[in-house]
């Protein structure tokens, strides 16, 4: 599921790096070098960068291994687009550090993907984003320019003109702004082009995209009871209603998971997995009907993306 990713090589550890041509030198305006860009040699999609500290070393992992981002890596075939991408560098990226990368699905939906943008309210969390429609792409950006989480849906066919019409959708996890910060905010000890198959490392990548998902705020995701507004007499009524608003079963069991991998009740309190997902569960049966059929796809779809793990 990772598309373009972004490595970093340090030239303390005096990388080796061949097969490059060089393309562009850039000098700064004291006429030092900025950086060099480099192509690798007969691989069409990577572009390399020297600085003076390093190396950047910048493409698709599905395009080099498959030839195109439409298919899809699972962890498997992460590890053999790494493989293909050292044979190409005729270096061992093994080691490479991490600092950005794009990470998700692309889904045949049943109606043009502008059709479940709509709703797709806000993004709620301790960080706060912006959503920002362009054409037809929807996106989730942070208000800090330090933030290092944004989020992406758009018509994946479009990027392809042999799919013309198809209903194509991508939601894309991206993380970017270092190779230092982006392990803590995993919770990973560290994150390099080795890790990126591991087990750990893609399934809390993968939890991570599926938590912001389900942070989003789903518009007509479901349709109140004729007398539930009446219900409404406190604020404490006012929220459980917007609470349940927010949920079905599927996205209610996906929490539970979520919670139940983050090991928040431990030991004798284990069994409060099942009430929390009881209560929730009666919250929404008390004052909704059935949901809306294209939000529930695309919950479902999301869901299900847990099997690429």
């Amino acid at each position: 599921m990772y598309d373009k990713v972004t490595f970093r090589i340090d030239k303390v550890n005096e990388p080796n790096l061949s097969n490059l041509e060089t393309q562009e030198s850039r000098l700064d305006k004291n006429g030092n070098l900025n950086f060099v860009r480099y192509k690798i040699k007969d691989v069409e999609n990577f572009s390399v960068k020297e600085y003076c500290n390093g190396y950047s070393i910048i493409g698709s992992l599905p395009k080099l291994l498959f030839g195109d981002n439409v298919s899809m890596l699972d962890r498997h075939s992460t590890k053999e687009a790494i493989e293909k991408l050292s044979d190409c560098l005729l270096y061992d990226m093994a080691g490479a550090e991490v600092s950005a990368l794009e990470f998700g699905i692309n889904t045949f939906m049943r109606k043009p993907p502008k059709v479940y943008f709509s709703m797709l309210g806000d993004l709620e969390g301790k960080q706060t984003f912006t959503r920002s429609q362009r054409g037809s792409t929807l996106y989730y950006l942070p208000n800090s320019k330090r933030g290092e989480k944004s989020l992406c849906f758009y018509d994946k066919a479009s990027e392809h003109g042999s799919m013309a019409g198809a209903n194509l959708l991508r939601y894309e996890l991206r993380l970017q702004n270092g190779y230092k910060r982006l392990p803590s905010i995993l919770g990973v000890p560290t994150l390099t082009a080795s890790t990126l198959s591991d087990r750990s490392v893609y399934c809390a990548i993968l939890h991570l995209w599926q938590h912001m998902y389900y942070s989003i705020n789903k518009l007509n995701q479901l349709n109140l009871k004729e007398d539930s507004m009446n219900s409404v007499k406190t604020v404490k009524d006012g929220v459980k209603l917007y609470r349940a608003i927010m949920y079905d079963e599927k996205s209610i069991d996906a929490f539970i998971t979520l919670l139940k991998d983050n090991g928040v009740f431990k030991g004798t309190k284990r069994g409060y997995y099942n009430k929390v997902r009881e209560q929730l569960l009666k919250d929404v049966h008390d004052v909704t009907a059935p949901s809306d059929e294209d939000i529930k796809e695309l919950n479902t779809v999301i869901l299900n993306a847990g099997a690429y793990a």
